[in-house]
């Protein structure tokens, strides 16, 4: 890592597909590579707000404050993101 270089972020997101869409075996590989295939079409950005707000269960302003964003902003981020993913994958908003 060349001096003064800050360590990358690597952020790794695994979702599930409803249990009901995917059944067991080559299915639910299909779908799990699908997942992973569109997770990483978004940027990283993206991926990190998902992952701070659905996986850490941060609250909306904290999620901001990590990415840089408003919190207008960050929620805005989420929810196209969200949006980009393929459409079988819901998520649940966590209770606050």
């Amino acid at each position: 890592m060349p001096d003064g270089a800050a360590p990358a972020l690597v952020v790794v997101l695994r979702i599930g597909a409803p249990a009901d869409q995917v059944g067991f075996g080559e299915d639910r590989a299909v779908a799990n590579l699908d997942l992973r295939r569109n997770l990483l079409s978004l940027s990283e950005t993206d991926r990190l707000a998902l992952f701070l707000y659905y996986y850490l269960d941060l609250p909306i302003d904290q999620v901001a404050r990590v990415t840089g964003l408003s919190v207008n902003g960050s929620k805005s981020r989420i929810h196209r993101a969200l949006r980009r993913l393929r459409p079988g994958v819901e998520l649940e908003e966590p209770a606050r």
